[in-house]
């Protein structure tokens, strides 16, 4: 019951000595990893991150909690405990109605109301984020956000801008495979709008480029670390922020808007995909 009461993330593994069970699981959301395996003689392995071979792991469901008992050591019984209340959108009554059954007025209300529900959300997890002590002066850089431009991020970028201090400057890490690629374009573009809203102090776009030959040298431990998921799109997802959580790129200047490739590309859409994109770097 305690457990089903927490909101936050979490992830768990408790061992009992007295009652020789081990207990473990996660939150209803899936927000943090939690992995599990048997062994070829049968014991049961927990952890936050797979080891090799990778594909003999998989994910713990998030339907509840699990106790593997260990009276008999050679063959541990594991015990499902489901959470008493299931996710709400876990259900197919949640997807039953369409959005254009509700009365205009009423959308408008749950748009508000989710927007509300949002923006709390992004302050309490901004306001959880502590500085580097070791680093006084980045202490107005304390939040950072993976940014490819698109709504999500940029919806977060602003919510984000919304909840922190005026004083606090907030880093878009965009990295990109290839200067030319799709993600770098709409980063760009959607940088160019949040500084319009905020100012041009309020963001600072990071622009990491990722050579092939690099990402291939840190394949292995990326696939590692997103295991069991195997997909194209995850090792995607995982390679961006691996790059990304280094911190390493060029700061792109917020003059860009000014120069005549930036006012050529806004101005035709054509050269969303045929203008070779080259931000200016400032030191």
């Amino acid at each position: 019951d305690l457990l089903e009461r927490l909101h936050g993330p979490f992830a768990l593994a408790v061992w009992s000595p007295q009652r020789r069970v081990l207990l473990f699981g996660r939150d209803k959301l899936g927000r943090r990893s939690l992995v599990t395996a048997r062994t070829d003689s049968g014991a049961v392995c927990v952890s936050s991150v797979p080891a090799y071979p990778v594909d003999q792991w998989g994910e713990v469901p998030v339907t509840g909690l699990f106790a593997v008992d260990i009276v008999d050591a050679a063959q541990p019984s594991v015990h499902h405990l489901p959470w008493r209340e299931a996710v709400p959108f876990a259900q197919p009554w949640w997807w039953a109605a369409s959005p254009e059954t509700f009365p205009a007025q009423q959308r408008s209300s749950l748009v508000q109301d989710f927007a509300r529900i949002l923006l709390a959300a992004v302050e309490r997890r901004a306001a959880g984020v502590a500085g580097d002590p070791q680093h006084p002066a980045a202490g107005s850089l304390r939040v950072g956000l993976l940014f490819s431009g698109g709504l999500d991020s940029t919806v977060l970028a602003a919510l984000a801008a919304e909840a922190l201090p005026q004083s606090e400057t907030i880093e878009l890490l965009n990295v990109a495979f290839d200067r030319a690629a799709p993600d770098r374009l709409t980063a760009l573009c959607s940088f160019a709008d949040l500084l319009a809203r905020f100012g041009p102090e309020r963001f600072r776009l990071i622009l990491a480029d990722v050579e092939p030959e690099e990402a291939r040298r840190h394949e292995r431990d990326i696939c590692r670390l997103l295991g069991p998921r195997a997909t194209h799109l995850d090792f995607n997802i995982a390679a961006a922020l691996w790059f990304a959580a280094r911190g390493h790129g060029a700061v792109c200047s917020p003059a860009f808007r000014e120069q005549s490739w930036w006012r050529g590309v806004v101005s035709d859409d054509r050269h969303f995909v045929a203008v070779r994109l080259e931000a200016t770097p400032q030191k």
